[in-house]
C-alpha cells in the first residue's frame, strides 16, 4: 500500500508488503550452506507517487536458510534463501522478506529456484534470475523518524 505525499513534510509512506524486484547477482551454487550470503539487485526503480524511493541498482542481500543435504552422493532437501535489508534512496534502511503476506511463524524464506524447472549438477540458481521480495512493514520516505 502506498500513500500519497504528506503534504507539510513532503513525506511518502511506503506499505507493508510493496514488491521490489530483485535480479540475482550471482550463481547460487547446489551445495551453498545455511548463512552463505545471497546477492541481489534491485531491477527497477521502486515508486510511491512521482517519488523514488528505492533506485534501480541498489545492492540487497540475502542468506541461505536451509541448504541442501548430501546423501550417496546426491542432493536432497528444499534450498531456500532469507531477505535482509535494502538501502532506500534517502539512506534509510528497509527491511525485506521473501513472501508477500507476513509469517506468523517468524522469518519469511522462499525456495531458491532459477525460473525454470531445470537444476544443473552444480547450480540452484544462476545470475540474472528474477526474484520479487517485499517491504516488512511500514517505512516513511523522506522524513526522520526518531
Amino acid at each position: 500500500v502506498e500513500h500519497p505525499p504528506d503534504k507539510a513534510t513532503g513525506a511518502v509512506t511506503l506499505g507493508d508488503g510493496h514488491p521490489v524486484q530483485l535480479i540475482l547477482m550471482a550463481d547460487i551454487p547446489s551445495n551453498a550452506g545455511v548463512d552463505d550470503a545471497v546477492s541481489f539487485q534491485v531491477a527497477e526503480d521502486v515508486l510511491v507517487g512521482d517519488s523514488v524511493v528505492i533506485r534501480k541498482g541498489t545492492a540487497a542481500g540475502g542468506v541461505i536458510v536451509d541448504g541442501v543435504k548430501r546423501k550417496l552422493g546426491f542432493f536432497t532437501g528444499k534450498m531456500t534463501f532469507r531477505l535482509g535489508t535494502v538501502v532506500m534512496a534517502d539512506g534509510q534502511r528497509a527491511d525485506l522478506r521473501a513472501m508477500a503476506a507476513r509469517s506468523g511463524g517468524g522469518s519469511s524464506k522462499r525456495l531458491v529456484d532459477n525460473g525454470t524447472n531445470k537444476r544443473t549438477k552444480d547450480v540452484a540458481a544462476v545470475a540474472g534470475t528474477v526474484y520479487v521480495g517485499y517491504i516488512d512493514g511500514t517505512r516513511y520516505f523522506g522524513e526522520s523518524r526518531h
